[in-house]
Formats: structure tokens, sequence, C-alpha cells
């Protein structure tokens, strides 16, 4: 069943506590701020109850881009067992998703939360494992400051235009056959949304000797969360120690933009990256795994 209004405050009670300390009261306004804004919508939030008449358990599909979603973790009240009561929720979520017509679903379930019956769900709904991931979250206040005789010079998005950053953008992924057409429509999608920095402002180059070698995009939102959307170094640049430059960079946008706590993850195969992390005191948070459902997926496994 989708959320109703009765249900807001048990509902909140099964989320994680917020990073930024905001009591129940403070989030249960911002909830229904997002559901009269339609930030959030009720017929994307799935729930089961309890004999109580609380939320036992609930997922959620958000926004990610106009045909995708990400599928939230499924969160439980009380025994362990709880998640065979839950599962159902990820029928429901699929559902709403080829209601939608939807292409593509994420979830990132934690290690922690992923047991058996979750798992089976998953596989059984279409769900295909990638890979693993691990999660950091740090205050920005703890984060290094960038280099003041740093080898990178910066210049944002509105004064390059998108040609130049999207030409650079692809140069810098790591899929060689990445194309421009491709980081154009990644680089829309990472500002699309209304809820967050999207300014061109957030999008960065970095120079060296005048020559763009390295893509940048971070980006947060009202309550104080950031993240480092994007960031990369063309191929000629790898290896050279501008990695951390990069990503002190990214600090600093965050710093700009207001950002009180630094949110981000790479796949748990990517060494340097965590490598980085680790160098620049990043706190650990989780570590979990990544699934992806696709329309032609579940196609093929209907039939």
């Amino acid at each position: 069943m989708n959320l109703r209004d009765e249900h807001h405050r048990s509902y909140l009670e099964l989320l994680p506590p917020p990073d930024l300390h905001l009591d129940l009261d403070a989030r249960l306004e911002r909830l229904r701020q997002q559901l009269a804004d339609g930030t959030c919508s009720p017929a994307d939030v799935f729930v089961t109850l309890d004999d109580e008449d609380r939320v036992e358990a609930t997922c959620r599909l958000a926004d990610l881009t106009e045909t995708s979603r990400v599928l939230t973790q499924l969160r439980w009240r009380g025994a362990p067992e709880a998640p065979s009561k839950g599962v159902v929720l990820i029928e429901e979520a699929l559902a709403r998703a080829r209601e939608l017509g939807l292409a593509r679903i994420s979830t990132r379930p934690t290690d922690a939360f992923l047991d058996d019956g979750y798992r089976a769900a998953l596989i059984a709904g279409g769900f295909v494992l990638e890979g693993g991931r691990v999660e950091f979250k740090t205050p920005v206040d703890e984060l290094p400051h960038e280099d003041a005789e740093s080898l990178l010079t910066w210049r944002d998005l509105g004064e390059l235009g998108w040609d130049r950053v999207t030409a650079v953008m692809a140069r810098t992924s790591q899929d060689p056959a990445a194309t421009v057409e491709q980081a154009t429509r990644e680089l829309r999608d990472f500002l699309a949304p209304d809820d967050i920095h999207n300014q061109p402002d957030c999008v960065e180059l970095g120079f060296l000797d005048d020559e763009p070698v390295a893509f940048l995009c971070a980006q947060s939102d009202a309550t104080g969360w950031g993240t480092i959307s994007f960031m990369g170094l063309v191929p000629e640049a790898r290896g050279r120690g501008l990695g951390g430059a990069v990503q002190r960079r990214g600090f600093s946008l965050l710093r700009r933009q207001g950002a009180a706590l630094y949110h981000d993850g790479t796949e748990s195969e990517n060494h340097p990256m965590l490598a980085l992390f680790a160098r620049h005191g990043c706190r650990e948070h989780a570590r979990m795994t990544e699934w992806e459902w696709t329309s032609a997926n579940a196609r093929g496994t209907e039939s």
C-alpha cells in the first residue's frame, strides 16, 4: 500500500536518523512540504502496517532521471524476520515502475540489511547484481582545504559553455567509448533536479598549463547535504597525483554552497579512489551492493 497522511510519523521513525540533527517534528514538516510541492509522491512510497496501524516496513522510488529511479533501501521495524513481510513492497515498486514506463531502477542495500529473503526478492523481481560499493559521510568542516599552490586552475560551466565542458567530461569517463552525447545527457541529469544546487557554478573544468585536464561537478541541497556528483581526469593526466587536487576543489565548492555534510562513495574495487577517501580523512559509513533493474531485463525474465 502507499503512504497515507496518518502514517507520516511512524514512516519517518523507520528511516535512519537525520545527518543534520533535525528532530522528528522538523522532519515531519519537511516531508509534508515535499508531498505538497510534489518532490515526493505518496504513490512512490510503499509501506506495510503492523497490528497497531504503524508503518512496519517501507521503501520508496526516488527520482533520478526522467526514465530512471532509485529504490531506497527496504527498512523495517522489529524482529529480524520482518524483511519477509516487507519484500512485497519490492513487487509494488516494480508495478509502479511499469506504470510509469521506467527504463531503469537502481538500488543499494547495505550489507547489514541484505538478508537471504531480501536478496531473493530482488532477484525474483529482475534485479541484477552489479557489484559492491563503499559509502562515506564526513562533516564538511573536517575535510581538507584546497591547496593554495595547486597546479590546477578552474573555470566553470557558465564561462566555458556546454560544448567545451561536455567534450572534456566525455574524455574523463572511465568508459573509453563514452561520447559527448552521453556526457551531455549525464550532465543534464545532474543539473535537472530542483531540490539540489544546479547552477553553472557547480560544474568546473580544471586546467593545467592552459589545457583542460579535469572535470568536476559538486552539488548540495537545502538541508546541508553535499556530494561530488562526478569527478575525473583525462587519460594523459592520470597517475600524476592530480586526483587529490580535484577532490579538494570539490570540497571547496561544497563549502561555498553552504554544505555541512559530505556524502559520497565509490565501487569497492576502485582502490585508487578508496585510497583518496582515506587520505582525505573521509569516514566510512556503509558497505553495500549495487543492483540494477531494467525494463529490457524484466521483459526477458517474464518471458
